[in-house]
């Protein structure tokens, strides 16, 4: 039940995550917006059984920045609930309900949901895409709802996170 410090926000050695908003959204105000975020930094917790088991839990952050510069924080949790081959898991991937909150600095966006990560033996592949759903936003993101898509362009690389924000 030891805490493991991880610098991997997938255990996968993804670099860098892209966050892109998409123009023209709607009629929703909300304001288009790029943004990439730094490796992040974080700490999984071992809950059950040495080595990756039901109920594992990774609580991490990343500084958020915009044009390069320092924009906010996206601060999150993944909580390990399939193991490979359990649901209709594939072999080496985890599904994982994930809990991010992107701390900007005109407002919150916060996304929630399940993605599948690679786990075990298996960690350093590339992360398969994700859709999941916004769930709420602060300030210039009040209201905000929509699906956020995750899709790694490489093994070990950047991860394009794409909001499409809905009325």
């Amino acid at each position: 039940m030891s805490p493991r410090r991880t610098t991997s926000l997938i255990a996968a050695g993804v670099a860098s995550v892209a966050i892109g908003l998409l123009a023209g959204c709607g009629s929703s105000g909300i304001p288009d917006l790029t943004l990439a975020s730094q490796p992040p930094d974080g700490t999984t917790v071992d809950t059950g059984a040495a080595g990756d088991s039901i109920g594992d839990i990774l609580v991490f952050h990343a500084t958020v920045t915009k044009d390069g510069k320092p924009f906010g924080h996206l601060y999150g949790t993944k909580l390990l609930v399939a193991l490979p081959g359990q649901d209709g898991a594939p072999k080496d991937i985890g599904v994982h309900q994930n809990q991010l909150t992107f701390v900007l600095s005109d407002g919150t966006i916060q996304v929630g949901g399940v993605q599948d990560y690679p786990v075990g033996g298996a960690k350093g592949k590339k992360v398969p895409p994700a859709t999941r759903p916004i769930t709420g936003g602060t300030g210039a993101y009040a209201g905000a709802s929509g699906v956020l898509t995750t899709t790694e362009l490489d093994a070990g690389g950047d991860r394009q996170q794409q909001f499409d924000f809905t009325d």
